[in-house]
Parts: C-alpha cells; structure tokens; sequence
C-alpha cells in the first residue's frame, strides 16, 4: 500500500495562499489617512459631524464588521434599502443626503477604516512638551 502525500500538499498550499490574503488585508493607517484626506474630508470630519457622520468608532457602530462597511463604501443605497444597522442608523440621521458610492478598492477602505476607527491622533512631536 503506497502512502500519498497529496493530502499533505493540498493542506500546506492551503494555508500558503490563506496567509497571503490575510497578509494582504492587513490594514495601514498611514495610508488611510492619505486617502481619507484626499476622498472623505469634504463631507466628514474626525471627532465631528460635518455633511456626514464622525467616522470615529465606525469599527463598533457596525459591529466589526468591515465586508459591511466596505459594501456601504462602494454603495450606500443598496446598503440602506436592506433596512439594518449602522447604514438605516445612519440614513435616519442624514437624509436626504445620500453619500455616492466610493471608487476606492477594498484595501483602501481597509487603510481608511484603521485610520479613522480610533479618531485623528495628534503627532508624537505635537503632544511632546
């Protein structure tokens, strides 16, 4: 009786390609910040309201779940019509103001949400006395 390794092959590509696609949703604030300043500060503000929502804590008003949020990124109506959650929340806040779908990737949303989750943090050298 021959033993085949294939088991063991397929296990090991497996996990190969699965921590190349976690390694590639890590999300990075630098970045976010970047595309949060250059797409999203017309409409919103850390720590305030402006057109539409603080985003500071979006992480926990939509229970962690970032598929969720990047759906509601790339189209709010749709996200909006299912009628739950942070999206109806928010629509009953801001109508009739409608955010437009966002053309950024889903790695950007990923680098936008790291980096307004927590709220703006001010630089090292801006707090140092």
């Amino acid at each position: 009786m021959q033993h085949s390794n294939k088991p063991h092959l397929l296990f090991a590509l497996f996990l190969f390609f699965t921590s190349l696609s976690l390694s590639s949703l890590a999300a990075d604030a630098t970045k976010g910040k970047t595309i949060f300043e250059a797409n999203c500060t017309s409409c919103h503000k850390l720590g305030a309201v402006l057109v539409g929502p603080d985003l500071t804590g979006v992480k926990s008003r939509f229970e962690g779940d970032i598929k969720s949020i990047i759906a509601f990124v790339h189209n709010p109506k749709s996200e909006i019509d299912k009628g739950k959650g942070e999206p109806s929340r928010a629509w009953s806040k801001f109508q009739p103001v409608l955010m437009p779908g966002q053309p950024l990737t889903d790695e950007e949303i990923t680098d936008v949400i790291e980096y307004v989750d927590a709220g703006a943090r001010p630089a090292a050298s801006a707090t140092a006395n």
